[in-house]
């Protein structure tokens, strides 16, 4: 399948992406951070429904060659196609490392997508992993990034005196027990919009994650 496949619907990048993340659940109130990692208050709000997969993904930006990519979506059902995977399945369009490198022209994608794939960047490739997401993004792309608050998720741990068996796996991944499937790196929200923005994103923002506020994390950031 040709990495150009357009997907459309009637909804611009930022609300397709938050309908992937949250689904039709009511999300808490939303901590933001940004100009500073200064935090506010955003009100609670409806989410729709998650649409099908990839068939509903539009670009709103029309110098966008490819509306969108996930990076290390599900390999037999992403939410969004073309899905690049470093393991082979009916649903990836191109397998990878992309780590090592996105294999897609620059500036030509609207919307980069991950969930739970960031924190399983080695540490040392992370900055060049974010330039390459803001290389292939067009002018005024954002990438939505799901990934764990390893703060939270410290705080946590450091604050319970008994730990639950599946503690462990909050800090170092491995649930299950396959290649590739370790924590190799880590944020707080204010680490995160640093990083961000040393890559060369303009307007980086970190959302709570609302299943599970505190412990996991959106990153927001814009081109």
């Amino acid at each position: 399948m040709a990495l150009s496949r357009l997907h459309r619907c009637d909804m611009d990048m930022k609300e397709v992406g938050y309908k992937l993340l949250a689904g039709d659940m009511v999300g808490p109130s939303l901590r933001f951070y940004d100009n500073g990692c200064q935090a506010s208050v955003i009100p609670g709000r409806q989410i729709p429904s998650p649409t099908p997969y990839a068939r509903d993904i539009k670009c709103d930006i029309p110098s966008a060659r490819i509306s969108a990519i996930e990076l290390g979506g599900d390999p037999d059902k992403p939410w969004i196609r073309p899905n690049l995977n470093i393991i082979a399945g009916p649903a990836v369009d191109h397998v990878c490392d992309v780590s090592d490198g996105i294999p897609i022209e620059s500036q030509s994608v609207g919307l980069v997508f991950s969930s739970f794939v960031l924190e399983h960047i080695r540490h040392c490739k992370l900055p060049a992993f974010l330039r390459d997401v803001y290389r292939v993004l067009v002018r005024r792309g954002v990438t939505l990034m799901v990934t764990a608050n390893l703060q939270g998720q410290c705080k946590l741990l450091v604050e319970s005196d008994h730990w639950e068996d599946d503690f462990p796996y909050l800090i170092f991944g491995g649930n299950p027990d396959v290649a590739g499937n370790y924590h190799m790196t880590g944020f707080s929200p204010e680490y995160a919009v640093r990083v961000f923005r040393r890559a060369g994103f303009e307007r980086v923002g970190v959302w709570d994650y609302p299943p599970f506020p505190g412990l996991e994390m959106i990153i927001e950031a814009w081109k």
